[in-house]
């Protein structure tokens, strides 16, 4: 059964004809007629949750059953052929790993080293550098596992436990999404050794991202809760990193609540991921980490892209006012501005989103080309044009690889 049965199903089921699904809904009847006939076999996240809105369902609900039709892998094998060994080293009957020969003896300072220049790489957007440098930062921190002592073994682990997640956080933006979540993973293995609940838990992290980005929506949302129950902090008491990974998992998973129209969790959601930014703000982490800077920006730039899921462009760009330029995590602020563009978009203010996506295409240009978000933005830009189309978003157009 595709989306446009299980649509018209629902809807009978629900009593309502196409016309009266199109005015509870606000979707477009010919829309809707598509999709049950068959003539689209997708829409926009916003018009599913407005549809699932309108009967009472979850997003998720929409999607099943949905069987997709697999497109032939990309063939990866030069590019991501050292990366993809170190993640999968070849195995003995006795599970022991075959490594390649390094004459380098890496100790605990060394791997800290690396993991500062791989998490550097990520957040510069250097995907290509990161690529090229995590096969030796993984043999490494593997390596140093081995020779480390019982006392240093664990922070050893941890290192280690964060190379894999960067690993991963890379491989996710380059949609290698099964290598990203192995990676992820041997990341929760090693943040387990390491004994690090806090670490293991912003893996958790991580791993919500990858299931919303495959609209797992349920799983993001209860992998995210569970977890965040398993570390729920004392706000006077508890380290500022685990309160920042506490509000990162509740953010996570309103993200994925609001996408699947559970909107009371994603309120409940929210106003915890309020509180821990509160107590978190300012806290600089004393290691490298992902997930351990939280602060009420964070907050507001994931309220600013919840409000583009539900469509309210006005109450978006009333958020994206109260955040101060160059937010951190920088990636998270790249993101908010494309929710910025979108937001200005709906409401045809299309110079304001054509400036905001040359400004990231200058600031941020790797990470820019691997976002199809930025390509969707892109392209309603051009089809919006009644007139020629001006150079510096012709430009933009090629950038993107977009006709």
């Amino acid at each position: 059964m595709n989306i446009g049965e299980n649509l018209a199903r629902k809807r009978r089921r629900a009593g309502l004809t196409q016309e009266g699904l199109a005015e509870r809904s606000g979707v477009s009847i010919s829309v809707i007629r598509k999709l049950e006939r068959g003539d689209r076999d997708s829409a926009s996240l916003p018009t599913l949750r407005s549809l699932a809105t309108a009967l009472g369902v979850t997003t998720v609900e929409l999607f099943r059953p949905t069987p997709t039709q697999l497109q032939p892998p990309i063939d990866d094998r030069s590019d991501l052929y050292l990366i993809r060994r170190a993640l999968q080293p070849a195995r003995t009957a006795d599970g022991d790993l075959i490594t390649l020969a390094d004459d380098v003896q890496p100790g605990a300072d060394d791997v800290a080293d690396s993991v500062r220049e791989i998490s550097g790489l990520f957040r510069d957007s250097d995907y290509a550098g990161a690529v090229a440098a995590l096969p030796t930062a993984i043999s490494h921190a593997r390596a140093a596992v081995a020779e480390a002592d019982e006392p240093s073994r664990p922070g050893v682990w941890g290192q280690l436990a964060q190379v894999y997640q960067t690993a991963a956080l890379v491989l996710i933006q380059l949609r290698k999404d099964d290598l990203a979540y192995h990676a992820l993973g041997l990341a929760m293995d090693a943040g387990r050794r390491a004994g690090d609940d806090v670490l293991t838990a912003s893996v958790v992290c991580s791993e919500g991202w990858l299931l919303t980005r495959q609209a797992r929506f349920d799983e993001a949302e209860r992998a995210a809760l569970v977890t965040a129950e398993a570390i729920e902090p004392r706000m006077s008491r508890s380290p500022a990193s685990q309160v920042a990974v506490w509000g990162w998992l509740n953010l996570g998973a309103a993200a994925a609540a609001t996408r699947n129209n559970r909107m009371d969790v994603a309120a409940d959601s929210l106003r915890r991921a309020h509180a821990s930014a509160h107590v978190a703000a300012g806290h600089v982490p004393p290691r490298v980490a992902h997930w351990t800077t939280f602060a009420p920006a964070v907050v507001a730039m994931r309220e600013v892209e919840l409000a583009m899921v539900v469509g309210d462009a006005g109450r978006a760009a009333e958020v994206a006012r109260t955040v101060p330029p160059g937010a951190r995590p920088a990636v998270t602020y790249q993101r908010f501005r494309l929710d910025v563009a979108a937001a200005a978009l709906d409401r045809r203010r299309r110079d304001e989103a054509l400036a905001v996506l040359l400004r990231l295409r200058e600031s941020a240009p790797e990470w820019l080309r691997y976002q199809r978000y930025a390509q969707r933005l892109v392209e309603r830009l051009l089809h919006a044009r009644s007139r020629a189309v001006q150079p510096e978003l012709r430009a933009l157009a090629d950038f993107l690889n977009i006709a």
